[in-house]
């Protein structure tokens, strides 16, 4: 093997030709940041941004769904889209409560199909509750009744679901915590122009914020209303993601 040279320097003749052989300072010079950017802009290679590094939290998936929902299908009641096999995002308790907990976000993000015969009206919630498997909890983002269209929605029509929850005041005790939430649900069988908004309480509405106590577990639950009791009016919730802020 050939002694390998660095730039601008030699070899020193009476080391073994197959080691690299340096001057003392030669790696800790190249190893420096100017170093790099000088080959760099001599390459032509632009330098891009990295990390913010502005704070000391990120983003991280808290949970997924495990099977599709149960079938929401003749009723004209709310019914849940998750269920004991599904399981439901938890929340533990704290989670709310600590101090640390003002600013943290929570995501959501739904996904369906959905059928229609005539013109039923579907109502979507999203609630938190201490209790699992039930929809007895607070709402955090409901819609507006939606008088779906007529014959548009199909057997396996696809519909979208998006929410988002902002701690806004953490606390421990009854209504001792206050979030902020909201969404939006989108469907090619609702009316014009095919998506919806969903706020804490019937849409449109200016108050997004409710509460709760921080010190309690809180299990997140998804339900939707067909409105008219049918076997052609149904609605089935097929992956469900949430991501959480880390403080």
């Amino acid at each position: 093997m050939s002694a390998i040279l660095l730039p601008e320097r030699r070899a020193d003749p009476t080391r073994r030709r197959d080691l690299v052989t340096a001057r003392p300072g030669d790696v800790g010079r190249e190893l420096r940041d100017a170093y790099w950017r000088r080959r760099a802009a001599e390459a032509g290679i632009r330098p891009v941004g990295g990390s913010s590094n502005q704070t000391n939290q990120w983003v991280e998936p808290i949970w997924s769904n495990v099977a599709d929902g149960p079938q929401v299908v003749s009723v004209n009641a709310e019914t849940a889209l998750l269920n004991s096999t599904t399981q439901q995002p938890w929340f533990y308790p704290g989670f709310w409560g600590a101090g640390t907990a003002k600013g943290k976000v929570v995501d959501i993000e739904a996904t369906g199909v959905l059928q229609t015969t005539s013109t039923p009206t579907y109502t979507f919630f999203v609630r938190l509750g201490s209790t699992q498997n039930v929809i007895t909890g607070t709402i955090v983002a409901q819609t507006a009744g939606l008088v779906m269209v007529s014959a548009a929605a199909g057997a396996g029509t696809y519909w979208e679901m998006r929410c988002r929850i902002f701690c806004q005041t953490p606390g421990i005790g009854t209504g001792a915590a206050t979030i902020t939430s909201s969404g939006i649900i989108l469907c090619s069988g609702f009316p014009s122009p095919f998506f919806a908004q969903m706020e804490v309480s019937t849409p449109p509405n200016a108050t997004w914020t409710t509460t709760l106590d921080g010190s309690l577990s809180q299990y997140l639950m998804l339900s939707m209303n067909p409105g008219t009791s049918s076997a052609s009016n149904n609605c089935t919730l097929k992956t469900l993601r949430v991501w959480a802020t880390t403080l």
